[in-house]
């Protein structure tokens, strides 16, 4: 079991786990807690499975919204995890029922609703949006995006999964979607779709992105090395930048954050170059970075996103995971999620952190 991600909502904590079944199948399942002690099983009776993509659960940190396919029409839809639990499913009108395991789906809940993305992989300028203001009824929208980047040869391991969808940020009136070499802007009805000018190299790919507070986080790979007879040999450096988006929607300039190694005595030290991040987290005022140092999990917080401090893996016992992976956070506390690995090479159960809210 690989756990992917956490969410807040009013009555406790979603997680989204990855498992494989007996016909090494991939499969989503959702556990509900109400204060991450202790986990149920809790999914949509008319959920058959799996779209591709980085984010199939969502929250507004009031409810949750799970992307997946509908057991009755094979459709691709969505779920309200309400008061009374899940909803019935939302179909997305004009959705391919033969597309979800192979094209990238992403979704994102926020003030301006919930949207929903699908990128296509045969057709890679061509997108489809799907907005609700309330998660229940969504509108269609399907838009050829006009993607200005280039493909750099250093880079070349990635090109099939360039317009992969690796994230949609909520903004106070739209969403930044977030490519793996690109950004864009959108209104909250996806109407308008507009891509934004950074100083990003092409020589980056994004891992994560959030925003908070009028401040966007990035961690991005740095992707150095050449690609010999079809096979990239090279390294990757990890990097992390921060950028104002009150820059939005005229560009973005990003600025490098100073990310804190560690002290030893403790173990997982050593500079962010070659960590794994997971997961850009928004927490209160500033965020949170989470992944993986020296092959233990490892977690910086900052209140800016400029200057990060990494905290203290053995006084949090963060050794435990190999990679930290998500935080959530509503008015009762906190839930860390991680995963370590067996000796095999297999995902651990899922190591839970919490913490009470002040």
């Amino acid at each position: 079991m690989e756990p992917e991600l956490v969410v807040p909502i009013k009555s406790g904590f979603l997680l989204d786990v990855s498992s494989v079944n007996e016909s090494s199948e991939s499969l989503d399942e959702v556990y509900y807690s109400k204060d991450g002690s202790s986990w149920r099983r809790d999914l949509p009776d008319s959920l058959y499975g799996n779209v591709y993509g980085e984010t199939r659960l969502v929250s507004d940190s009031s409810r949750a919204f799970l992307l997946g396919i509908e057991r009755t029409s094979r459709k691709v839809a969505v779920w309200t995890y309400g008061d009374m639990g899940w909803g019935s499913p939302a179909i997305l009108p004009a959705g391919d029922p033969y597309t979800f395991n192979t094209d990238s789906w992403g979704m994102a809940a926020g003030p301006a609703g919930v949207v929903v993305v699908r990128a296509d992989r045969d057709d890679k300028e061509l997108y489809d949006f799907w907005t609700s203001n309330d998660g229940v009824a969504f509108l269609h929208e399907d838009a050829k995006l006009s993607l200005t980047f280039s493909k750099p040869s250093r880079v070349v391991e990635y090109e099939d999964s360039f317009y992969d969808i690796q994230g949609i940020t909520p903004l106070n009136d739209g969403f930044l979607l977030v490519l793996r070499q690109g950004f864009f802007v959108m209104n909250e009805d996806a109407s308008v779709s507009k891509q934004i000018a950074t100083n990003l190299r092409e020589d980056y790919v994004i891992d994560a992105i959030a925003q908070n507070g009028g401040r966007l986080v990035v961690a991005a790979r740095e992707i150095r090395g050449e690609t010999i007879d079809g096979i990239f040999e090279g390294e990757s450096r990890t990097r992390v930048w921060w950028a104002d988006a009150k820059e939005l929607p005229s560009g973005l300039t990003f600025q490098m954050a100073k990310v804190d190694p560690g002290k030893l005595p403790d173990i997982g030290v050593g500079v962010v170059d070659h960590a794994v991040i997971q997961r850009v987290v928004p927490f209160s005022k500033g965020f949170f970075l989470l992944g993986s140092a020296s092959d233990v999990g490892a977690s910086w917080t900052s209140s800016d996103g400029k200057e990060w401090k990494k905290q203290g893996v053995r006084l949090n016992s963060f050794e435990e995971a190999k990679i930290l992976v998500d935080l959530a956070s509503n008015s009762s506390g906190s839930v860390l999620i991680g995963v370590g690995v067996t000796e095999e090479g297999y995902y651990s159960m899922p190591h839970v952190w919490r913490s009470k809210a002040d």
